[in-house]
């Protein structure tokens, strides 16, 4: 399994760039995260870890016991 997180205002990698990623991995998870650019785990971590938790089916994701520390 592949989840990408993509920050939609990366001036790094630009958005258009994920159309590749998908298209190489056509079963990729894919979440689009538009407020963020380079660093989305550090600039939206509430938003990343929203992605990241059901993806790796942590019990603690479903029981909403883990939080994003501020």
């Amino acid at each position: 399994p592949v989840l990408i997180v993509w920050g939609m205002k990366d001036s790094a990698f630009k958005p258009h760039q994920l159309e590749r990623w998908q298209s190489l991995l056509p079963e990729a998870q894919v979440v689009r995260i538009e407020s963020a650019g380079h660093w989305p785990h550090e600039e939206e971590p509430a938003q990343v870890v929203a992605a990241v938790e059901p993806f790796l089916g942590h019990p603690f994701a479903k029981a909403g016991k883990l939080r994003v520390m501020p």
